[in-house]
């Protein structure tokens, strides 16, 4: 077994491929929403599976498929005694360019993988504003990136 942490820079991507590329039997993401977002999104069409090891303040993929949340060492016994599942996965291709189809190469800048949903327009905005705290529940990113984002057109219609 080996541990890679993932960065700032890089939650999960380059640590992926370097994993897949030394014949990794499974690559377990220890994280949040992102950082397994940003695993799956190498490991797409690999064969390599992923562990899903809930660290983060979602883990929505890991609730979804019933993955233990309460503890790690729980979680990587079902990764070790578990059945591998097939799940589905979407694709976000920002400004394809022409003749552009079918799965797109998940090492370009422009792609992003999801595994639960996506979110567009104020959804990203929040989720794109919200302060990156270790151990900081996501309601209350959510409600701060709200602060931050409040709308301040007066509604001047008559009362």
């Amino acid at each position: 077994m080996r541990i890679v942490e993932t960065t700032q820079d890089d939650p999960g991507f380059g640590q992926t491929r370097q994993a897949v590329a030394e014949g990794a039997d499974v690559v377990c993401a220890l994280g949040g929403d992102g950082t397994v977002r940003a695993v799956a999104q190498v490991l797409a069409g690999t064969g390599v599976p992923l562990g899903l090891l809930p660290g983060g303040t979602g883990n929505l993929l890991a609730r979804n498929l019933g993955v233990p949340l309460s503890s790690i060492g729980e979680a990587l016994t079902a990764v070790i005694d578990g059945v591998n599942r097939s799940v589905d996965i979407g694709w976000l291709e920002v400004d394809p360019g022409e003749g552009a189809g079918g799965i797109p190469d998940p090492a370009a800048a422009n792609v992003h993988a999801f595994t639960v949903m996506a979110g567009l327009g104020f959804d990203a905005t929040i989720m794109d504003d919200a302060p990156e705290r270790s151990g900081t529940r996501w309601a209350g990113r959510h409600t701060s990136s709200r602060r931050r984002n409040t709308f301040a057109e007066k509604d001047s219609r008559p009362r």
